[in-house]
């Protein structure tokens, strides 16, 4: 029997900030495991992403959830357990837009010669300035409107979709929800804690409010292949310990994460515990909408079942296609509106069901066998 120990990864052939594969393999040299990287491509994403809607169950923000997916149909192969390391930023403050925050923050503070109470100075924090070299589109928008409004605007500002949802969607479905303030229903959430530090409430509302849906994601992109992902990071002590930390100890040096940094330097090489490049989990797909998957990209969203809807506006559907950037979510949004409702509003997805809902043990083999062959 193998009781060594796995480990998973994915990339995308394009590259660049679209394959973290290579640090994943220090890790894995580092720690001496039987280490599995998959590599899925645009001809993958199309087979599978009917599959990936109907498990996901609804539309979902972020790209990652294919990644997640196929790094699951990878595991299933050897383990039936996995540990993933969600929740870690979220309690720590491993995010740069957190980062960002206390920046500018801490600049208003040098400019205005007042106290921030931040435990952090504009000194302490420009170390870390190189994790930024990603992200200049975020801070051409961040600095852009708002300079030094109150760090709850400040925050809202580095989350909100809203804007880009706007341009999406039609005028009738604009309408439709014209009543509704995403920011009241935000800043309620934002300002629960009461008079504690920023990173208290920004991590706090990120605990409550965002990761409770990257945790169904992660369930369900596992559970798809009979695999139960488990996240250590969010053991209530540890979670507790966390929050009992201010952010002068998270942001030691200026870095994200520092704690948890340190905690683990002996048994991380400092090719990983020092990058400064780290991004999510992108994926290539405004490049393959362009090239390998043009086709079916158009079929899906400029057919007359998409268009028929009513909720994206005409020209923006063609804009996101032909115009897209690497890291644009428009895309992938109405590509996940329009699989969702195909799926569950036209009735496509009742193809899904019979494998699915097997009971005995007979059925479930067949199960898998059907899902194999559906990726």
């Amino acid at each position: 029997q193998d009781h060594s120990i796995h480990t998973y990864t994915a990339g995308f052939s394009e590259g660049g900030l679209f394959d973290d594969s290579s640090f994943a393999r220090i890790t894995a040299t580092q720690a001496g495991t039987t280490h599995a990287e998959v590599h899925p491509d645009a001809a993958d994403f199309a087979d599978t992403f009917a599959a990936l809607m109907w498990h996901l169950d609804e539309p979902v923000a972020g790209q990652g959830s294919y990644p997640q997916y196929a790094v699951s149909r990878r595991a299933c192969q050897d383990r039936k357990v996995v540990l993933g390391g969600q929740g870690a930023d979220e309690i720590f403050g491993g995010y740069t837009r957190h980062y960002l925050l206390y920046l500018e923050a801490a600049l208003r503070g040098e400019v205005e010669g007042t106290e921030t109470h931040l435990g952090l100075g504009l000194a302490d924090l420009l170390p870390g300035a190189k994790q930024l070299r990603s992200y200049v589109p975020m801070m051409r928008s961040f600095f852009g409107t708002g300079l030094f409004e109150d760090d709850a605007s400040r925050y809202f500002q580095l989350i909100r979709r809203s804007s880009s949802l706007a341009d999406m969607l039609s005028g009738d479905m604009l309408a439709a929800v014209a009543d509704y303030d995403p920011y009241s229903t935000f800043r309620e959430l934002y300002e629960a804690p009461g008079d504690v530090e920023i990173l208290d409430k920004v991590l706090n509302f990120e605990l409550t409010a965002s990761l409770p849906a990257l945790l169904q994601v992660e369930d369900r992109t596992s559970m798809a292949w009979s695999v139960e992902s488990r996240v250590p990071f969010l053991d209530p002590g540890i979670v507790d310990f966390a929050f009992s930390l201010p952010a002068a100890i998270k942001f030691t040096g200026g870095q994200t994460k520092a704690v948890l940094r340190r905690a683990v330097a002996d048994l991380i090489p400092p090719a990983i515990s020092n990058r400064r490049d780290k991004l999510g989990f992108p994926v290539p797909l405004s490049h393959w909408a362009k090239g390998e998957l043009a086709d079916w990209t158009r079929d899906l969203l400029l057919g007359e079942r998409s268009t028929g809807r009513g909720i994206f506006e005409p020209q923006r559907l063609h804009s996101a296609i032909e115009h897209g950037t690497a890291f644009d979510r428009s895309l992938w949004a109405m590509l996940c509106v329009e699989m969702w409702c195909q799926l569950f509003v036209d009735g496509d997805g009742r193809d899904f069901e019979a494998p699915i809902n097997a009971t005995d043990a007979a059925d479930i083999v067949a199960a898998n066998t059907v899902c194999g062959a559906m990726t």
